[in-house]
């Protein structure tokens, strides 16, 4: 059983990551905001135990039209969320769709982009 402690934590760090994700959100240009509306996102430990920043898209085109503008993001996330050190744009794969809506997929493709920020 999880102490309430843990839970109030647990709580804490997802609304923390909630308003986080909404702040890069609204601070990218209409365009790539557009695009990130059709995404679902998640922060969680990567390797070295440094923070990842998942985007999950729908398609490999909508991962190229996200890379393309990879900097931005970058700056962004840098900007507004200290201690991600990673953005990793993944795809849903077409076999896990019936499924992911009720449970996390088992796997996923995608690109990882290292954050150039020094104080990571």
């Amino acid at each position: 059983m999880i102490s309430e402690s843990s839970f109030q934590n647990r709580s804490l760090s997802r609304s923390l990551h909630e308003v986080a994700i909404q702040r890069l959100h609204d601070a990218l240009p209409s365009f790539l905001e557009q695009e990130l509306t059709q995404c679902q996102f998640g922060i969680a430990p990567g390797p070295n135990n440094q923070k990842m920043l998942f985007v999950i898209t729908e398609s490999c085109s909508q991962v190229e039209r996200l890379s393309a503008h990879i900097e931005t993001i970058s700056a962004q996330v840098e900007r507004l969320m200290p201690g991600v050190a990673r953005i990793a744009l993944c795809i849903r794969p077409l076999d896990d769709a019936t499924v992911y809506d009720h449970a996390a997929p088992r796997r996923v493709i995608g690109r990882i982009f290292e954050l150039s920020s020094s104080e990571v």
